[in-house]
């Protein structure tokens, strides 16, 4: 490697560490939402209150009460109404989202692909966690660890767009190949970016070593109080081959069933797991869903994939 490499690379990551350090916070709310469950009494209550004294997200709250995807029997017009309508644990994710959001606002079509693949992930993650509730995973866990895994993208993206672009440039196709990429280009990942940045935040520990451990294929223990996070961590890392691949290869979604299928075993089960979160033929069965969900709520959000 040219010295002039090492310098730059060296310039680059002083300058994401600056970023940490005058990284905004985000509000104190969503981390007190992402501390408490949708399902404290609390929550509904909280809830109302921030949609009240936050004009963009009742508006965003209402639009999608109403939308077709909540099949509505008559308009909603009332904050009360449209929480009961969409239920806690959607508005849970709404919120946490459109908080992220407003940190990380997407300005170039890199940075709202970016955006897709973390919705995506959010998506997916909730849903396998549903489908296999033996895995002991909370599915709202799931969804703001899939929303959060690649944070250190965020970041990355969001401080030296043009210089840290030239990564996707490399036209990788899978996340581990990206991690190569990354290393290579800039001489730390996202995943160890990230992690720094859960830590300044302050965010619940499940959150952080998520997004620490992302990219740990061969993770496994034989502590059952772990096993949880393992069994987290693992439906992530599924969800996001599950995400780079439709963005890489949208029209894998278009295949008869058993090709989806074997597609999915191919691209998206590591050899490194001792056992799949979930089989292929289950997220064969809800891939379309997951896809079509992912839109709405980036629709919802304001950004567009494409």
């Amino acid at each position: 490697m040219a010295l002039s490499d090492g310098i730059k690379k060296r310039e680059t990551l002083l300058s994401l560490t600056n970023k940490l350090d005058n990284l905004p916070m985000l509000p104190v709310v969503v981390t007190e939402l992402m501390a408490l469950s949708p399902d404290d009494e609390e929550f509904f209550e909280k809830v109302l209150a921030l949609a009240k004294n936050d004009p963009p997200f009742s508006i965003r709250l209402l639009k999608y009460a109403n939308s077709a995807i909540q099949f509505p029997a008559s308009t909603i017009t009332t904050l009360q109404s449209a929480i009961t309508r969409i239920g806690t644990n959607k508005v849970h994710n709404l919120i946490f989202s459109m908080s992220v959001l407003r940190v990380f606002i997407p300005a170039t079509q890199g940075q709202r692909n970016l955006w897709a693949h973390a919705i995506q992930v959010a998506i997916t993650s909730q849903t396998i966690a549903e489908l296999e509730p033996s895995l002991g995973v909370d599915p709202e866990h799931a969804y703001v660890c899939g929303l959060m895994h690649d944070i250190g993208r965020f970041i990355m993206f969001d401080e030296s767009t043009e210089e840290l672009g030239k990564i996707d440039e490399t036209n990788w196709t899978t996340p581990e190949q990206l991690i190569d990429v990354e290393m290579e280009l800039c001489g730390f990942n996202h995943a160890e970016l990230g992690w720094h940045a859960c830590k300044k935040w302050k965010l619940p520990k499940i959150i952080e070593l998520c997004v620490k451990e992302h990219h740990n294929y061969g993770l496994h223990t034989n502590n059952p109080k772990f096993k949880k996070l393992e069994n987290l961590i693992h439906i992530v890392q599924m969800a996001d081959f599950f995400s780079v691949l439709i963005l890489v290869e949208p029209e894998v979604l278009s295949l008869p069933p058993k090709k989806l299928e074997q597609t999915i075993a191919k691209h998206c089960i590591s050899t490194q797991w001792k056992e799949a979160p979930c089989s292929a033929k289950q997220l064969q069965n809800i891939a379309l869903q997951i896809y079509n969900q992912s839109e709405e709520i980036l629709a919802h959000l304001g950004i567009s994939s494409s």
